[in-house]
């Protein structure tokens, strides 16, 4: 039940069309849930996947690097 919630709320995020920092608290304590009961990448990566996500969220304003980036980085999780 948690991974599907926490799949579906990424999905959510993913295909929205614009993002607020609120969107960010709600599915931030669902990513390290993801990166390491569902996905097989490296421990490196994970917390790699992290940090980025995180910088790319506290870019103001955001500019199209940082969106592609994000997007990139949520495909991963994804």
């Amino acid at each position: 039940i948690i991974t599907l919630m926490f799949t579906s709320n990424l999905i959510g995020i993913i295909v929205s069309r614009t993002l607020h920092y609120q969107f960010y608290s709600w599915y931030f304590h669902g990513l390290p849930f993801l990166l390491w009961h569902c996905t097989k990448l490296p421990i490196f990566l994970r917390c790699l996947t992290l940090i980025i996500i995180e910088y790319c969220w506290n870019v103001y304003p955001s500019t199209m690097e940082s969106s592609l980036t994000l997007l990139f980085f949520h495909l991963i999780v994804l």
